[in-house]
């Protein structure tokens, strides 16, 4: 007697947040044979058949390669792929997909028009995304670090990562938008002390400051021109005019700082800070008037 073997057919149906016939993965990927998806299929053949009668596109995909190499002119001029996806309006993983891969796959060959035409509508802007000599950033970094601001504190002051902070420490150029925007904070933090109410906080403040007289930074105000001098003053000589150091000390001690604070923020010693006041007719703090301020 003969035995009937019956083969089923296993679909994949479509998961239920999926919208029937609403495009075309439905019938196609997922093997969804309800009527709408039905009726979408159909309409996606014969879409396809008319335009490949008239020698049009058959897909709305368009070739990688021409959108990575503007990828990568903005990344020359200066943005980084964060900034690129975010004026786009794309998702990041897209723009790291493209550049490297993902997950192991290889760099795709073609892409969404969608996607293709935002990220080739970005254009640097000249006014912020042009290369800058990077010493002027990176010695107000050194200075907040000498006075106790962590790396990492001020990374989060700038709504940016660590990484890019310490990338801009040892990188040979910056962009004119991070250069301000380190300035920016320079002038807000340079004779403002860290807080030191918690542990965490005095020992972020302890390990700059050793960290930076590991490497030889040096305070804000031992520069003349922070911008512009090609080389690190030297250490056993004040830095600066006369006239620099006196307005440099008037500054300070209007917040009542002791003679010694502003010795080593000036980068001089302390009995010239107190020669320096006494020329100016400043009158010294006391320890009670120090912690009052």
């Amino acid at each position: 007697m003969g035995t009937t073997q019956t083969t089923q057919t296993v679909r994949l149906i479509c998961p239920p947040h999926h919208k029937h016939g609403a495009n075309s993965t439905c019938y196609t990927a997922h093997r969804c044979r309800c009527n709408p998806c039905r009726e979408r299929g159909r309409t996606d053949r014969n879409k396809y058949r008319k335009r490949a009668a008239y020698g049009r596109p058959t897909t709305n995909l368009v070739e990688t390669a021409p959108i990575r190499d503007h990828i990568n002119k903005l990344r020359a001029a200066g943005m980084g792929q964060g900034r690129i996806a975010e004026l786009a309006k794309v998702p990041p993983h897209i723009i790291r997909h493209l550049l490297y891969g993902t997950g192991g796959r290889p760099v795709g060959t073609r892409m969404r028009t969608g996607y293709a035409d935002a990220i080739l509508a970005v254009l640097p802007d000249p006014n912020q995304m042009l290369r800058r000599d990077p010493r002027g950033t990176q010695r107000r970094l050194q200075a907040l670090a000498v006075q106790g601001w962590s790396l990492t504190r001020l990374a989060r002051l700038m709504g940016v990562t660590p990484v890019v902070v310490h990338r801009t420490m040892n990188h040979k150029w910056v962009t004119a938008e991070t250069h301000e925007r380190v300035a920016a904070l320079f002038e807000q933090l340079w004779n403002v002390e860290p807080p030191t109410t918690t542990p965490s906080e005095r020992h972020s403040i302890a390990y700059a400051k050793s960290s930076a007289r590991r490497f030889g930074w040096v305070p804000a105000m031992a520069w003349d021109d922070i911008d512009n001098d090609p080389q690190p003053p030297n250490p056993g000589r004040p830095s600066g005019s006369v006239r620099d150091r006196e307005e440099a000390v008037r500054r300070l001690h209007s917040l009542r700082w002791s003679d010694g604070r502003i010795a080593e923020e000036v980068g001089v010693a302390a009995d010239t800070v107190c020669r320096i006041r006494g020329r100016l007719g400043l009158p010294g703090w006391s320890k009670e008037q120090q912690e009052a301020a």
